[in-house]
C-alpha cells in the first residue's frame, strides 16, 4: 500500500517537514519512501494519510510519534527506504491504523478467492 506520509521533526531541529509514501505498514511501525536520506535518533511525527475505502469519502489522518530504526537507498525504487518503530498514536489512531489494514486486509482475501 503506497499512503501518503510526512515526517516532520520537531520544532528544536531545524529541518523541514518531508513527503514520502508508505513502503510496507503495520501497526508496530512502517517502511517509507523518501527522496531524501534523512535520518535522526530523535522522536518524530508521522503524518499518514489512510485513502478512504469508498469513493466520495476523504482521507483519514493518523499522528504518529515514532523513531526511525533505519536508512538505506533502495535502487530498486531509486529513493531512501526509512525504517520506523511508532511509539504512540494521538487520540484513536491506533485503532483506526488497525480497522483500515484489516479492512483491506480483507478486500484483498476476497479478490484472491475471486
Amino acid at each position: 500500500m503506497r499512503w501518503d506520509v510526512i515526517v516532520a521533526f520537531d520544532e528544536g531541529d531545524d529541518r523541514p517537514a518531508f513527503k514520502g509514501c508508505t513502503h510496507d505498514i503495520s501497526v508496530a511501525g512502517a517502511s517509507i519512501l523518501t527522496d531524501t536520506n534523512i535520518y535522526t535518533t530523535s522522536l518524530v511525527t508521522v503524518l499518514l494519510a489512510i485513502p478512504p475505502l469508498n469513493s466520495g469519502q476523504g482521507r483519514t489522518i493518523v499522528e504518529i510519534r515514532g523513531r526511525m530504526r533505519y536508512t538505506v537507498h533502495s535502487s530498486a525504487h531509486c529513493r531512501f527506504r526509512i525504517g520506523f518503530h511508532f511509539e504512540s498514536f494521538t487520540g484513536d489512531g491506533r485503532a483506526t491504523l488497525e480497522t483500515s489494514l484489516s479492512r483491506r486486509a480483507m478486500v484483498r482475501g476476497l479478490e484472491t478467492a475471486s
